[in-house]
């Protein structure tokens, strides 16, 4: 039997070409895609420069304009002035009113708006979540990121945004929700929200992954070769991501912030039937919960730890 623990993407994908809109946000930019496709939506512009400015903070006023259109939230042209610093004369006074009556925002306490104020990561998904009206999970058990503790009135956003891949930790488990957000983040948190409401689907991240085809076992896999090292041996094939923070050296351990995929082969000498394979596999593997399930024509069974998050494919 085959063993992976974790799981390999094998579907491939048609990528959309577009050419640079902005100087400032280069086709070899981290964001580019996210960017170039808000701006053909006309749910983005630039700056009178024709700069985009894709490192500067995002402020309320922007983030409401961009939110409403790419979400279809209703805007209409005439509004009632309710905050003393959002009055019709402003750009943007239209879209943050669009924004008030549909929930997404409100004032402060002592009733401005504070347009200009920038706009955190947390306050980002809030908003966004409540604008593209996605099933938040009712409850968070664990913690999501290292910086986000489950009781966090954020958690749940940020568990729907990690499970649906539009959000991701840099190299020490982080996300930084009480940090400006960036026009270039705010984009891709967006784009990918928008992408996974129209698809139902959590977003693929493997779209520019490299496809590897293991000469010493039967399996193909692809992963990101960017940020995952690779150790093939006689029986199995190692791919890890090393913890940068505590500076792994080994994938045979697993740090806070690491991850592996380790694919091994047994021979199964016996010959055993997959029924009794997955017999002795329950028993000598206690605790789990286990999923048997058809992977690509092959009986396959799934033994699970949620508490690690740590997962075995048996195929």
């Amino acid at each position: 039997m085959k063993k992976l623990l974790a799981t390999g993407l094998f579907f491939a994908l048609s990528l959309t070409a577009y050419s640079a809109s902005f100087p400032d946000v280069p086709e070899d930019y981290p964001n580019f895609e996210a960017i170039e496709f808000l701006k053909t939506q006309g749910i983005i512009n630039g700056y009178d420069d024709g700069n985009f400015g894709p490192e500067d903070s995002i402020n309320r006023a922007q983030a409401i304009k961009i939110i409403d259109g790419a979400f279809g939230v209703s805007v209409e042209t005439e509004y009632e002035v309710l905050f003393p610093d959002v009055t019709k004369d402003q750009w943007f006074f239209p879209y943050v009113m669009a924004g008030q009556k549909a929930g997404l925002v409100n004032g402060y306490p002592d009733g401005k708006f504070r347009p200009e104020r920038e706009l955190t990561l947390a306050e980002s998904l809030k908003i966004i979540m409540l604008a593209a009206k996605v099933e938040l999970p009712e409850e968070v058990t664990s913690i999501i990121f290292s910086d986000v503790p489950q009781n966090e009135w954020y958690a749940k956003y940020a568990l729907y945004a990690r499970e649906n891949n539009i959000l991701g930790p840099d190299q020490f488990g982080k996300i930084y929700p009480d940090a400006p957000v960036s026009r270039a983040d705010f984009s891709e948190i967006i784009y990918r929200t928008m992408k996974v409401k129209e698809s139902g689907e959590a977003y693929p991240l493997n779209k520019t992954w490299r496809q590897y085809e293991s000469t010493r076992l039967p399996f193909q896999i692809q992963y990101d070769d960017k940020n995952w090292l690779v150790l093939e041996n006689k029986t199995s094939t190692i791919f890890y991501k090393p913890d940068v923070e505590f500076h792994q050296s080994s994938p045979f351990k697993i740090y806070p912030n690491s991850a592996t995929v380790t694919v091994t082969l047994d021979k199964n000498e016996a010959g055993l039937p997959s029924v009794d394979y997955f017999k002795n596999i329950k028993a000598a593997f206690g605790g789990a919960s286990y999923t048997e399930f058809t992977w690509d024509g092959f009986k396959a069974m799934e033994v699970l730890y949620p508490l690690s998050r740590t997962a075995d494919w048996y195929i």
